[in-house]
């Protein structure tokens, strides 16, 4: 690299801008001086980029000391839920609180503000109606506050105790499958399936499927026959959880839909019932309340079904 020659100065300039113009005349780097510069700093770059050894070492430790300090307060914090029975986890909300995948544990407090289905731990569902209020004891047990809860509890689910909704007036016990308490200024019990044992003080009585019992405050306990389906079952039937009819039998499908219904399943004739035994069914009928299931279901094989009084009767049509 060469640099070019600045002209001289003007003979009749004057003798001190000459001197300052001299002295601020620069000489050009050679390329060894522009090495030195690009050498220096290039090393000081790496160290912004990679502090020394014992810098990185005393980062790490730090580091390593914070992880393990968060994870002592967190099995701190989370210690005293660790240890408590839980009751299910909420599958459909229907208002969005509580949330869906939310657990829950005994010694909680829950507050549905809108229709709720919660998958049971130790099997079967809770289906909690909006504006109910109940506290969780245990894995198999809850206190009803206010409001109105269906307890399904299938026959085929194993259990090794017995499921109690505890109500201001009294203990209800299941002895069955399917039964639905609702608190206000009394306490109503309605028999879906199976029975149920209501302990009032040291007075304790049984109803069965079909029975309705209304416990007042003050008074004797009432009880006198209902529907198992109907217009007033309507909101539980809205909450059923999911169930795949993929290569199922139309007769496990029956089974779920009579249930689902507050009906038993009968056929009027035996080829009916050997149909519906071996008809593997396809598809999906997600998002559909039982009776359109039916009805969709049906659509698809050569049987008919009817609904007569408590029953689903199929019949092959011959």
């Amino acid at each position: 690299m060469t640099a070019s020659k600045l002209p001289g100065p003007p003979q009749d300039e004057d003798p001190l801008e000459r001197t300052l113009e001299e002295g601020l005349r620069l000489t050009p780097l050679t390329n060894e001086s522009y090495a030195r510069i690009r050498s220096v700093v290039a090393t000081e770059w790496r160290k912004t980029l990679r502090p020394p050894r014992w810098q990185r070492s005393l980062r790490w430790g730090a580091l390593a000391a914070g992880l393990a300090a968060a994870l002592i307060v967190a099995a701190v914090l989370l210690h005293p839920f660790a240890n408590k029975p839980v009751l299910g986890i909420v599958s459909r909300a229907e208002s969005g609180s509580p949330r869906v995948g939310t657990v829950v544990r005994a010694g909680e407090v829950f507050l549905a503000h809108g229709p709720a289905l919660v998958e049971l731990s130790s099997g079967g569902t809770l289906r909690i109606a909006g504006g109910t209020r109940l506290e969780v004891v245990g894995a198999d047990q809850v206190t009803l506050q206010a409001g109105e809860l269906y307890v399904d509890l299938p026959p085929a689910a194993p259990r090794t105790d017995t499921f109690a909704v505890r109500t201001p007036l009294g203990l209800v016990e299941h002895l069955g499958t399917q039964f639905d308490v609702a608190v206000s200024q009394d306490v109503r019990i309605r028999v879906r399936e199976g029975r149920i044992r209501l302990r009032r003080g040291s007075a304790t009585e049984t109803a069965a499927a079909g029975t309705e019992l209304i416990v007042p405050r003050t008074g004797p306990t009432a009880k006198h026959s209902i529907a198992t389906h109907g217009p007033e079952w309507s909101w539980i039937e809205a909450l059923e959880p999911a169930y795949s009819i993929e290569n199922r039998t139309l007769s496990d499908f029956l089974q779920w839909a009579g249930r689902e219904t507050g009906r038993r399943v009968g056929f009027a004739d035996e080829r009916a019932r050997e149909i519906a035994g071996r008809t593997r069914l396809h598809g999906s009928i997600s998002g559909m309340l039982p009776a359109e299931a039916l009805e969709t279901v049906f659509a698809t094989t050569s049987l008919r079904y009817d609904f007569e009084d408590d029953v689903i009767r199929v019949s092959s049509g011959t």
